[in-house]
């Protein structure tokens, strides 16, 4: 049997494990559902911004020698450009009239603790303009094994953070006005503006991060931080305070077919969670992980549902954040502001930004291909269209039109590969609604407007 079809029979089958994990975790709610009849708390007027995935990297780690050139040629982050990008950012937001941001985790490379540090430099300069931070951490950020530096050949482990040391660092982003923080994990509530809770969940998976060598990409709850959650949601329908949720993995699938191919960057057990979160009138959560500025509506009944604003990586085309405008007449106003232009770049650096992150994604795809068994002229056929779809899909310029993949000239195993693995190629290029990157939220009826 050709070998290359043992490996993808066994991708397939390690992404059925995952997509089909069963029911562990236990909802309250579902016993004491008086009290959810309550109306939904209106939500005060109030302008925010957001961004995730940061990445930061600082130079003085290396960037330059054939140990840093290796990692690049398997990333498709703008690394190097970092430190130039987030102080665009922060000169963006500092300029803005938001009142807070709020950031969903990854703030840095492999969580180095030089790199956090520096993070929370630049975090002072936005709360020193009179603006608030809030953060949760990412699945890169504490107990990273990947934390090192380069030099030439040489790659050095240098010190990383564990949870409590997160906490110390972005003490003064979250952590201090919180009015209730989960001790079994690093999730916190706060109140940033009169009525309204932002509650703030680590939804990440790092306790075991240096028994296994690696981070753990996935993120799940445990029991006693959901018991934690549900108390505070129980808490902000009782007080009549609306809520909006943060944190780094996905709440909902945002394209047909992810919870498939990439189950790790969606919340473990998201079809509870996303509707527990719905049934205590949360309507929105803001997500990163996957590098994509994404939104998508999920609808329960009883006329519940959630919207799941997901905002790309700022080191990832097109370098995205979120202005987010609440108004009296309950509608969310969401925004996206791209950077396009930074000192350390001179040229067009959403050309560049683009053009590089296919370069990665090219080379990562057509390795992909290549251990399936495909031969190198069959994999560097497909490559193309993978890329492309999720460049569309990072960009929020993935349509409604459906799209048929299909490419002539694949030999037997080349087809079957293909075949299989073609609705990546379709689904990314079709939009959940609602659209991506302007639109209009209707938090009273779930309901959206605006165009692509």
């Amino acid at each position: 049997m050709n070998k290359g079809f043992l490996k993808f029979a066994g991708v397939v089958c390690l992404f059925a494990v995952f997509a089909g994990c069963g029911k562990n975790l236990e909802y309250k709610y579902v016993n004491k559902t008086e009290f959810l009849t309550k109306p939904a708390a209106a939500f005060p007027e109030v302008r925010f911004i957001t961004m995730s995935d940061l990445h930061y990297y600082d130079k003085s780690l290396g960037v330059s020698g054939q140990a840093y050139s290796n990692y690049l040629l398997n990333d498709r982050k703008l690394l190097t450009l970092s430190e130039s990008l987030i102080q665009a950012a922060v000169e963006k937001i500092i300029q803005s009239s938001a009142r807070f941001v709020i950031i969903s985790g990854d703030l840095t490379k492999d969580g180095e603790k030089l790199c956090h540090e520096k993070v929370s430099a630049y975090l002072s300069k936005i709360e020193a303009s009179g603006k608030s931070v809030y953060v949760v951490p990412g699945n890169h950020d504490i107990n990273n094994p990947h934390a090192v530096s380069y030099n030439g050949t040489n790659i050095t482990k240098v010190d990383t953070i564990n949870a409590e040391e997160f906490a110390q660092i972005y003490f003064l982003y979250g952590y201090q006005e919180a009015f209730a923080r989960d001790t079994n994990s690093l999730s916190y509530a706060v109140e940033p503006v009169s009525g309204l809770w932002l509650l703030c969940i680590d939804s990440t998976d790092h306790k075991d991060n240096f028994k296994l060598g690696e981070p753990v990409t996935a993120g799940k709850l445990t029991q006693p931080s959901l018991d934690w959650i549900e108390t505070i949601l129980h808490d902000a329908v009782i007080k009549n305070k609306a809520v909006i949720a943060v944190m780094h993995h996905g709440a909902v699938p945002h394209w047909k077919g992810q919870e498939k191919l990439h189950p790790e960057y969606i919340i473990d057990e998201y079809p509870g969670i996303s509707q527990m979160l719905a049934a205590y009138h949360v309507r929105a959560v803001f997500t990163g992980h996957y590098h994509a500025n994404d939104i998508t509506l999920k609808s329960f009944a009883n006329k519940s549902f959630l919207f799941d604003i997901e905002t790309g990586s700022l080191v990832t085309y097109p370098s995205p954040m979120r202005i987010v405008d609440i108004g009296a007449n309950q509608k969310m106003t969401v925004s996206t502001m791209n950077i396009t232009s930074i000192p350390a770049y001179n040229g067009d650096l959403a050309a560049y930004a683009k053009a590089y992150v296919i370069e990665g994604l090219s080379s990562m795809i057509y390795d992909k291909l290549i251990k399936y068994g495909v031969t190198a002229g069959e994999a560097q056929q497909i490559t193309p269209y993978v890329a492309e779809g999720f460049v569309m899909h990072y960009a929020g310029e993935d349509t409604n039109k459906t799209y048929e993949a299909k490419i002539d000239g694949l030999g037997i195993w080349g087809s079957i590969v293909f075949d299989n693995q073609k609705y990546v190629i379709e689904n990314l290029r079709v939009d959940l609604e609602p659209p991506d990157n302007d639109v209009v939220l209707d938090l009273r009826e779930g309901a959206w407007s605006g165009a692509k």
